[in-house]
């Protein structure tokens, strides 16, 4: 059986007549999602992989990574961020198209390359605030540029919901794997019942970055810039571009395992104050602030808070996960190196800290 996703090979797209020529003078950068070249320090292409036979549900829930007309959709959602580029600016999208490649359309974009150092490189707290507060700024605002009207309450129900169909046609198919399946259908159930509980009920998707971390994020002499918008094309929770940006990165958690103590890029207080900068600047807006940052805001009560960012985290992994399963790396299948019991020992942790 064929993979439901297909990712562009290298080899193909490096000898294809669209971009042989091109891609002469450019060098592979990393990616696990889609294949990244930059070129001449001047442009970077992205070529994308694509659905081949997603049902909706598979559809919904890997909307993040694959979906229709992408390339035009990110070229859509940076041209709208460009709004804001008196605070962060936003790469140019110089060109966008399909590439055909065994008979199959892959979407690919060109953006200018955008020298400079990732906001992951700044490890010194003091050095990094500043950079912190002009992105949390231009967050606040670039979530408010496109009002949504679905209610967050709706949009987590509807991707858990669709989720535990396609886990109970896995039970179905793989009966062999049916403890493994069930051990994730209870993780999501779990997850699902903290809705009511950490979502307030007049809370609204938003336009979204998506992947808002500090490697996304470039810093030069004069000015700064906000890269990879693609998992925020279809909206989402707001909070998730919070979570993740000022969440331990990769620089902090290394200390902490070298070091045994704790040694954070932001300090809590400095945290929390970015969370304030950013909710006054909407409530500016007639933005009613959702009760668990007002917890956290005005009680120090981190429980909701800590509820809410499991909920966009475990969402998140769902799916990276089901993402990775269509790709072909079969992870309901405990034959497999990185099996099943692999990746649900992996939610598990993560959701039990």
């Amino acid at each position: 059986m064929r993979n439901k996703i297909l990712s562009p090979d290298p080899r193909s797209i490096e000898n294809s007549p669209l971009f042989s020529r091109y891609l002469k003078d450019s060098q592979r950068l990393s990616g696990n999602i889609q294949l990244n070249y930059n070129h001449k320090n001047q442009e970077v292409l992205h070529v994308s992989p694509i659905r081949i036979e997603l049902t909706e549900d598979e559809s919904l829930i890997c909307e993040r990574w694959v979906y229709s007309n992408k390339q035009s959709k990110i070229a859509k959602i940076q041209t709208k961020a460009g709004k804001l580029n008196n605070l962060i600016k936003t790469p140019e999208i110089l060109s966008e198209g399909h590439v055909k490649i065994n008979d199959f359309n892959f979407p690919f974009w060109i953006d200018k390359y955008v020298p400079g150092n990732t906001l992951d490189s700044f490890v010194s707290s003091n050095n990094s605030l500043k950079y912190f507060n002009e992105i949390m700024d231009w967050v606040a605002q670039f979530h408010q540029l496109e009002p949504r009207n679905q209610k967050l309450k709706e949009y987590y129900n509807s991707r858990f919901e669709s989720f535990k169909n396609i886990l109970n046609k896995k039970k179905n198919l793989q009966k062999k794997d049916y403890e493994s399946t069930h051990f994730l259908e209870n993780l999501v159930i779990r997850h699902q019942k903290n809705i009511n509980y950490c979502v307030d009920e007049n809370e609204r998707t938003s336009l979204i970055h998506g992947d808002l971390r500090g490697g996304n994020i470039i810093s030069s002499a004069t000015e700064n810039y906000i890269l990879d918008f693609e998992q925020g094309v279809h909206g989402g929770d707001w909070f998730t571009d919070i979570f993740k940006l000022i969440k331990p990165n990769k620089t902090e958690l290394s200390i902490i395992k070298d070091n045994s103590k704790y040694a954070p890029l932001l300090l809590s207080e400095q945290k929390k104050g970015l969370i304030k900068k950013y909710s006054d600047t909407r409530t500016n807006n007639s933005w009613e602030i959702p009760q668990f940052i007002d917890n956290y805001l005005n009680k120090n009560d981190l429980q909701l808070l800590s509820q809410r960012s499991k909920l966009s985290e475990f969402d998140n992994m769902l799916s990276v996960f089901l993402f990775r399963e269509l790709l072909g790396e079969k992870y309901f299948t405990k034959d497999e190196k990185r099996g099943s019991k692999f990746v649900l020992e992996l939610i598990k942790n993560k959701n039990e800290k």
